[in-house]
C-alpha cells in the first residue's frame, strides 16, 4: 500500500545520560579539550563528551532494523553539529527504511531539541552508498598546500597488516584512560553479548565490543 502521509515514521530510542569518560584524557604530556579546565579555557561549558559515545544510543535502534549483520557488517558516518556535556539528555532517531534497504538516516536531538548530530548508516557493502563524510568531501573545495596531511592519501594502508586486541581490563593507553570494564559499566546501552558471561550465547560465541569503542581500538595503533 502506498504511504499517503508526506513524513516517513522515525525509530526512536530513550532519552539517555551519556558519561564523560575522556577528563583524564592526555596529548603529548598535556590535558585535552575534554578536561573541564581546559575546556573552560577554551570558551566551552565543560569538557564535551566524545563523539563516538552517542553511537551506542543508535546500536538497539539499527539491530532491531538490521538484525546481527549491523555488527558484523554496519557503518556509521556522523557529522556532529552540538556538544554535549556530563547530565545533559541525549536521544538518538534512526529513519524507518522502506523494506529491504541497506541504508538508513539517523540523527540525534538534546531533550529541548537541540541537535547533536546528523548522519547515516549501512549494513553491508557500503561503496557508493550516499553515507554522511562521503557527501561533506564531495562539497569541499579540493585541498591544497597540505602540511601535517601531506604524505597520506584516502584509503591509504600500512605497510604491514597490524594485529590488535582490547582485553576487558587493558588500559588503552593516554588518548583513552579507561578501559573497556570502565565503559560497560555507564554505557548508555548495556548489551549480553559485549560481556565475557553473556558474550558465549552471542551468534559468534564470544564476547564482541560496542561499536563506539572501536575508535578506542583502532586509536590504539
Amino acid at each position: 500500500m502506498t504511504n499517503p502521509f508526506t513524513q516517513t515514521p522515525s525509530l526512536c530510542g530513550p532519552l539517555r545520560k551519556p558519561h564523560q569518560m575522556l577528563a583524564d584524557q592526555k596529548y603529548d604530556g598535556h590535558k585535552s579539550i575534554h578536561d573541564d579546565a581546559m575546556a573552560e579555557g577554551l570558551g566551552l561549558r565543560a569538557g564535551p563528551i566524545e563523539g563516538p559515545t552517542h553511537f551506542s544510543q543508535f546500536d538497539p535502534l539499527l539491530f532491531n532494523l538490521f538484525g546481527q549483520e549491523w555488527f558484523e557488517t554496519g557503518c556509521i558516518s556522523s557529522h556532529y553539529q552540538n556538544m554535549v556535556v556530563e547530565g545533559e539528555e541525549v536521544r538518538a532517531f534512526v529513519e524507518q527504511p522502506e523494506k529491504g534497504a541497506r541504508f538508513v538516516r539517523i540523527w540525534a536531538e538534546k531533550r529541548d531539541g537541540t541537535p547533536v548530530l546528523t548522519g547515516s548508516a549501512s549494513v553491508g557493502d557500503a561503496a557508493g552508498l550516499p553515507h554522511e563524510i562521503q557527501q561533506r568531501i564531495a562539497r569541499l573545495r579540493p585541498a591544497t598546500g597540505l602540511v601535517i596531511n601531506r604524505d597520506l592519501q584516502v584509503g591509504q594502508r600500512g605497510a604491514v597488516v597490524e594485529k590488535i586486541r582490547m582485553g576487558l581490563d587493558q588500559h588503552m593507553g593516554d588518548h583513552y584512560p579507561f578501559t573497556l570494564a570502565d565503559k560497560l559499566k555507564v554505557i548508555t546501552e548495556p548489551c549480553t553479548w559485549y560481556t565475557p558471561e553473556g558474550g558465549a550465547e552471542s551468534p559468534w560465541g564470544r564476547a564482541i565490543i560496542p561499536m563506539e569503542m572501536i575508535s578506542v581500538l583502532l586509536g590504539s595503533t
